[in-house]
This record gives structure tokens, C-alpha cells and sequence, in this order.
């Protein structure tokens, strides 16, 4: 309708602009724009590394994690660059920290761990937030079956189970190498394992601490073996 309007009006005006010329009645074309080439792609700035705060993956004999002498059964030893945890008895558990390094409110933990020799089954897992004091520490752990625990433990505390044991397919499991890493901000833990986020929790009963290794044993003596260990900001 709108153009049914427009031209019945273009119509009636047009006596009165007899003596106009056409060009001053209809309107030149517009040229049409010439294409723009577009901008060449700028590369993308590549991601900054996370800074590293400790890191350990030679475990000499000089390292943070210091051999223990044997005690109830249990060790620890650092051996050809990695750091041992040697469970003789079953239904037992043992572990290992550092006692120089101290994690800061916000950081990324991760390390490898493997199940070196395990017939009945074990855990094997990383320790941190530890408190010398308390004796208290939280434990993000799998097991040689596959499944995962997040839990605050302590000998003289017992263990809280703040995520109870779970399946997950990410794990490798048997006497496999597996990646576990812990996301902390603050009081809040994202905690992963082969790269693989399996969840987040928060829990504010211990603040910042020592990190280590924990494993323990079912049926059966185990031992554990864990590498490159490392720290980052977030």
C-alpha cells in the first residue's frame, strides 16, 4: 500500500516541475560502494604459561621429600627420580610431605601417580592444606579400580568423607601411571584426574599448608611410585 501512495503522489506533483529538467525529478543512481578486502587475521597472543611455584621431578636424596626409615611396615624413599611409598602390611595407609613448601590461598597442584605393585588393590592419591599442628590434611585419591575420593583425614581426626568414593572412566586403572590435579581457589577445590574435571567442592576447615603423597593398601602390601610434581598460580 505504501507504494501505491508514493507513486500517486510523484504523479500529481510532476506539472508543476514540467520545467525541470529529468536529472533535477529522478534521482541519479547511487554508485555502489567498491568491496573492502578484509583485514588479514591477526594471530591470537599465545596463552601465558601458569608460573611455577615448586616443582620437584628428580626426587634425589636431597629433595623436599626426605626418605623415612622404615616404621611399621612402611617408607618412603625417593629411587630413580621418583619418590616411593612402600606399604608392607595390608589395611594400612602411609604418607609424605614436604616440610619446606608452603601452598599460597590460590594454586594448581597436580603430579603423576603409579601403582607400582599392587595384587591386592590399593589407594593412591596427593595430600595438601596439611597442618603440622592438627596433623590434618585433605586427600583428593583413586583407587587401582577405578574409582575417586575427596576427603579431609587425619590421625588424630579420623576421615571425613567430603566426596565419597566414585566411578570414573578417566581413570587408568591396575598398575597404571595416572595424572591427578587440584584446582584451589581459596576455599573452593576443582579436582581432576588425566586432565578430566570430575568435580568441585568447598570446604573451609583447613587453610593453606604442606603438600605430599598418601597410598594405602587393602588386602595386600603395596607400593606407589609419584612424579613430576608441580605447583602453579592460577
Amino acid at each position: 500500500m505504501k507504494n501505491k501512495i508514493f507513486i500517486f503522489m510523484t504523479l500529481l506533483v510532476l506539472p508543476a516541475l514540467a520545467c525541470s529538467s529529468v536529472a533535477d525529478v529522478l534521482a541519479t543512481p547511487t554508485p555502489l560502494a567498491t568491496n573492502t578486502p578484509l583485514p588479514t587475521n591477526t594471530p591470537l597472543p599465545s596463552p601465558t604459561p601458569d608460573a611455577v611455584l615448586f616443582e620437584e621431578s628428580e626426587f634425589s636424596s636431597t629433595s623436599c621429600f626426605e626418605p623415612t626409615a622404615p616404621s611399621n611396615g612402611t617408607s618412603g624413599t625417593p629411587r630413580d627420580g621418583q619418590f616411593y611409598l612402600t606399604i608392607e602390611s595390608p589395611n594400612w595407609s602411609a604418607w609424605n610431605y614436604c616440610p619446606s613448601y608452603i601452598t599460597p590461598d590460590n594454586f594448581i597442584y597436580e603430579a603423576d601417580v603409579t601403582a607400582v605393585d599392587s595384587p591386592g588393590g590399593n589407594t593412591l592419591g596427593l595430600i595438601f592444606n596439611y597442618s603440622e599442628s592438627a596433623k590434618e590434611f585433605y586427600v583428593f585419591a583413586i583407587s587401582t579400580s577405578g574409582y575417586y575420593v575427596f576427603m579431609k583425614a587425619g590421625p588424630n581426626s579420623g576421615t571425613q568423607f567430603l566426596v565419597d568414593w566414585r566411578e570414573s572412566l578417566s581413570i587408568h586403572p591396575g598398575a597404571a601411571t595416572n595424572h591427578l590435579k587440584v584446582a584451589a581457589h581459596g576455599n573452593s577445590f576443582k579436582y581432576y584426574v588425566n586432565d578430566s574435571l570430575l568435580g568441585e567442592i568447598s570446604n573451609s576447615a583447613l587453610g593453606p599448608g604442606r603438600i605430599g603423597f598418601i597410598a594405602e593398601t587393602y588386602e595386600q602390601g603395596a607400593e606407589a611410585a609419584f612424579d613430576n610434581l608441580k605447583v602453579t598460580s592460577p
